[in-house]
């Protein structure tokens, strides 16, 4: 029979993979309810956007256009194009 104080090393290890658990569980948690973006419309306004070619490859950037802005004051690109954050 196993006396008390002995050195035993199970609960030390297993308060280990309970911490880590649970700090794994923290971080999945808060990626998973982190704030979605604004439309791109509103970020728009304040940063220079571009309308680009759809039909163009990933790697082309085609003939961008500056957007066109509606009487409400939302960018939108003529058809054919896509809104896009420049990268200036």
């Amino acid at each position: 029979m196993r006396q008390r104080g002995s050195g035993s090393v199970r609960p030390p290890t297993l308060l280990r993979c309970q911490r880590i658990a649970i700090a794994g569980f923290a971080l999945a948690v808060s990626a998973c309810s982190s704030t979605s973006l604004p439309p791109l419309e509103d970020v728009c306004q304040f940063r220079t956007c571009v309308c680009t070619d759809t039909k163009a490859a990933f790697w082309q950037s085609g003939d961008p256009k500056p957007p066109l802005w509606g009487e409400n004051g939302a960018p939108y690109c003529p058809p054919g194009y896509a809104l896009r954050r420049s990268g200036d």
